[in-house]
């Protein structure tokens, strides 16, 4: 690998059960740092929340105007996402009235691995916050999709630092290896 043209300052937001994940947050956050990624609170590395509460979780992500890219790592649905140990639901709407006039206009990119949080309802939610790219998947991924292409994602980004050409790219190559692409990109036109 070379030296990478971009690298982006990035909240790891990680609410997944311990029992169900391979601490997947800190998967994510050693990927980027090895990347060059970096967050705020920490310099050498991306900041990682582990299992916020549902108000701490909210706080975390609308307290993010300096971050370029926050990746939500959570169980979801189509209309609700699940936090805290006892996983909480917290609904499109709680959050839509928790951020009120907030704005995440210096958030270049949201990535979720949520089930079934890839539709218009949650683009629509964070488009209003100001935010410029969001993918997620619109149905459960595989694990394999659930990480490998988040990953293809951030290392096509540091090539070219285009959210669309590292979406198309990573989504290429999951097809090629035999697998559906469940991700979505979501775009301000």
């Amino acid at each position: 690998m070379g030296k990478w043209e971009y690298w982006y300052r990035c909240l790891i937001i990680d609410t997944m059960p311990k029992t169900e994940s391979p601490v997947e947050g800190k998967v994510f956050q050693s990927f980027m740092e090895n990347l060059g990624w970096v967050g705020i609170r920490n310099k050498k590395r991306p900041d990682l929340v582990n299992k916020p509460l549902k108000k701490d979780f909210l706080r975390k992500l609308f307290a993010t105007y300096k971050y370029e890219i926050i990746h939500l790592t959570l169980h979801g649905r189509k209309r609700r996402i699940y936090v805290g140990k006892k996983q909480s639901a917290i609904t499109l709407r709680e959050i839509d009235e928790y951020c009120g006039d907030f704005k995440l206009d210096k958030v270049e990119l949201i990535m979720s691995t949520a089930c079934y949080t890839g539709n218009d309802a949650w683009w629509e939610l964070f488009q209003n916050l100001g935010c410029k790219f969001y993918i997620a998947p619109q149905e459960d991924p595989s694990i394999y999709e659930g990480i490998i292409f988040p990953m293809l994602v951030y290392m096509e980004l540091c090539e070219t630092g285009n959210v669309r050409k590292a979406y198309r790219d990573a989504s290429t190559f999951v097809r090629t290896k035999g697998t559906e692409g469940k991700f979505k990109l979501f775009s301000k036109k």
